[in-house]
């Protein structure tokens, strides 16, 4: 919902102004320390689980933002005009349009879980993340680069998931080949 209010149509003299995208990286750092209603957890893996789902929802509201925001004034003008209501101009032409950078904000949450999910060996966690500090503290690096290996392979592999589900919900983006 915060992320929304941050979408609220701007005044005339800025419609036709749009975020450069490279502020978008920069906003999870500005809206972090701000005061959100944090759970009440007592169990360090629990809050491992509670960090990650936050920054997660982070970085994909940030893309989401920056893709409604990136919807032309004069598409929104030419939905208006041909008698789109509010709803439906959002359903059927801001969010379509917004979904590219929208996808690209989901695809950097799950890679970054996988990170997260690594460096979850620190708080007991488990999983790659204690074969890596398990490889290092032994100084068995074939362990060390098989986790390393495998923590890279299981994000490619997030990353490739993400990426055809996009490929999926935007089919007017294939390019198309051959043919006339």
């Amino acid at each position: 919902m915060l992320g929304f209010c941050h979408w609220a149509p701007r005044p005339p003299c800025q419609a036709h102004c749009t975020p450069a995208p490279s502020t978008a990286p920069n906003v999870p750092r500005a809206v972090s320390p701000l005061p959100l209603p944090a759970p009440v957890v007592d169990d360090l893996a629990e809050m491992d689980r509670v960090i990650r789902e936050r920054l997660r929802s982070e970085v994909m509201l940030v893309n989401t933002v920056a893709g409604l925001r990136s919807v032309p004034a004069e598409v929104n003008e030419a939905a208006t005009a041909m008698g789109y209501s509010s709803a439906s101009r959002f359903w059927r032409v801001q969010l379509p349009l917004a979904q590219p950078t929208a996808f690209a904000g989901l695809r950097v949450a799950a890679v970054s879980t996988v990170a997260l999910v690594t460096v979850g060996f620190v708080v007991g966690y488990g999983g790659l993340g204690n074969l890596i500090d398990d490889g290092l503290d032994t100084f068995f690096r074939p362990q060390v680069l098989t986790a390393t290996v495998l923590c890279v392979l299981l994000a490619v592999l997030f990353d490739l998931v993400v990426l055809g589900i996009e490929r999926l919900a935007t089919p007017w983006r294939r390019q198309r080949t051959g043919g006339s």
